[in-house]
């Protein structure tokens, strides 16, 4: 999978906060961009079953998020 910012790309999947795979915890009120990330990926990823399903069908998307290249972060989990 690869990472985009732009949403040009045909073949893509959105995965900003706006959508499922979007990381619930905030900047500030949960905690740090790391520790949000931190939090996203040890405690919420594996306990949502609903979109560890869904996971295989983002296999050869690129992934799109508005804080690229930030979001590498929160969407190096859905790879």
């Amino acid at each position: 999978m690869a990472l985009l910012k732009e949403t040009s790309v045909i073949n893509n999947a959105s995965v900003d906060r706006s959508t499922e795979y979007g990381n619930p915890f905030i900047m500030g009120d949960d905690g740090t961009r790391d520790e949000v990330c931190d939090s996203y990926k040890n405690h919420y990823l594996p306990n949502k079953p609903s979109i560890l399903k869904k996971l295989p069908s983002l296999c050869g998307k690129v992934l799109v998020c508005h804080c690229y290249p930030r979001s590498e972060e929160h969407t190096s989990e859905l790879q």
